[in-house]
């Protein structure tokens, strides 16, 4: 199942709420209008952030422009106490260590261990996580990936993937010509996947 489908079918099925986190930089004015209309559509918060700061931010207080010093871990807020992260899935380019965040050529800064310093371990209640950048459980030259990094700094269980992940078997028994001109009108299809990015080869 994947991204918008699953929040599709999450509906009356969890309690808690679903944020959709979009990264701005490299989506024209017209690509966001079209995010908006589907988060809309399914119900979910939709909270556009321009560069790793602005995500750690937000994963700490459920406020992107919170000013903390670079390397400091934000503060924790009083709401984001009230709603701790208990699911968190990461979609996107990495390479090992990092989690390469923006759209195409456009870096809106990568989600690093340096990044992931400032994260607070109690904005998360026993999260699960699920990594769908390539490379999030390769591990660096000292036998830790970014997957182990992440998991420390948010005391989850985290998953991701050896080697490359493959976004091309999201529909693996094809798309429908109503998918394609869904498609091909707003540049992605709004009415999902029919699963997650899979391990590639």
């Amino acid at each position: 199942m994947g991204f918008v489908s699953m929040i599709r079918a999450s509906h009356g099925f969890y309690d808690e709420k679903v944020t959709w986190m979009v990264m701005t930089l490299g989506y024209s004015d017209e690509d966001m209008s079209k995010f908006r209309h589907v988060a809309q559509e399914l119900g979910v918060a939709l909270v556009e952030v321009k560069n790793s700061k602005e995500l750690v931010n937000y994963l700490n207080s459920m406020n992107k422009d919170v000013s903390m010093p670079d390397g400091e871990p934000g503060e924790l807020s009083s709401n984001r106490s009230a709603d701790p992260i208990t699911k968190m899935s990461i979609f996107g380019h990495g390479i090992s260590g990092l989690a390469l965040l923006g759209a195409g050529d456009f870096p809106a800064g990568d989600l690093t261990s340096e990044a992931l310093g400032g994260n607070r371990q109690d904005a998360f209640r026993s999260p699960s996580i699920g990594l769908y950048t390539c490379n999030a459980a390769t591990p660096l030259n000292d036998g830790v990936s970014f997957a182990q990094i992440l998991s420390a700094a948010t005391d989850g269980e985290v998953r991701g993937y050896e080697g490359r992940t493959d976004y091309a078997k999201i529909n693996p028994s094809g798309s429908s010509l109503a998918d394609k001109f869904n498609r091909f009108i707003n540049g992605f299809n709004t009415h999902g996947s029919q699963q997650m990015p899979q391990a590639g080869l």
